[in-house]
């Protein structure tokens, strides 16, 4: 079980290694930042739509094929559509994916939304725990040092990129993925748990970082949205 989940688990990183390995991609500009009223409009209706349908969809193939989900009440489902919402206009202006509505963008997000949710499952089946003593669990471990590499290769690559967009460019694009790893820092290092991290929030401030219009940074910023 462990080998099949394990196999699953590097077809799904094995894009990012294939683009990741010399000689990497071509030098890719950023995604434009301004677009006109319309066009954003149009794109963050069609992100909220696609990401309201895989979340309602998500749910209902989940429960016809007996997976584990947890138990909502209607107003939590009203919560997590309003959460998705207002969070989905930062994602669309300041992780510029208003950029990339118009391509295979859409199909990225379905194609990286169901792989996870049965690579979820199937965690289920291996005894995989992964938690804060994950070196004395050498299978937690090794998934999370996969993962770690793959990240870290990613982002890598997008600093790299930046700097070729300009000093400018590049600095603002450092101080911005600082500021984002400096807050989530702070925050879960605040004292008597006053806020409440839930585990998908790095994944949502790393969607705002691949922002470049190749198919790394595509591929990236679909898996971690």
């Amino acid at each position: 079980p462990f080998g099949v989940f394990a196999t699953a688990y590097g077809l799904y990183l094995l894009p990012f290694i294939y683009l990741l390995l010399p000689p990497g991609g071509a030098p890719a500009p950023a995604l434009p930042w301004n677009c006109s009223p319309w066009d954003g409009l149009r794109s963050l209706i069609c992100l909220e739509v696609l990401l309201g349908a895989l979340y309602a969809s998500l749910r209902l193939v989940i429960d016809f094929l007996h997976w584990k989900q947890a138990t909502k009440d209607p107003w939590q489902h009203k919560d997590d559509l309003l959460r998705m919402a207002y969070l989905n206009v930062s994602l669309c202006f300041l992780g510029r994916v208003h950029g990339r509505m118009a391509g295979v963008f859409p199909l990225l997000l379905v194609y990286f939304t169901a792989f996870y949710t049965v690579l979820f499952e199937m965690v289920r089946y291996v005894n995989l725990h992964i938690s804060m003593d994950v070196v004395g669990n050498p299978r937690g471990l090794g998934i999370c040092i996969a993962a770690l590499v793959v990240i870290l290769g990613v982002l890598t690559s997008h600093l790299s990129l930046a700097f070729q967009q300009g000093t400018d460019f590049a600095l603002a694009y450092v101080g911005w993925v600082s500021l984002g790893l400096l807050l989530h820092a702070l925050a879960s290092a605040l004292p008597g748990g006053k806020l409440h991290l839930h585990h998908w929030y790095w994944a949502f401030l790393a969607s705002h970082y691949p922002i470049f219009d190749c198919l790394l940074s595509s591929l990236a910023q679909a898996a971690f949205m």
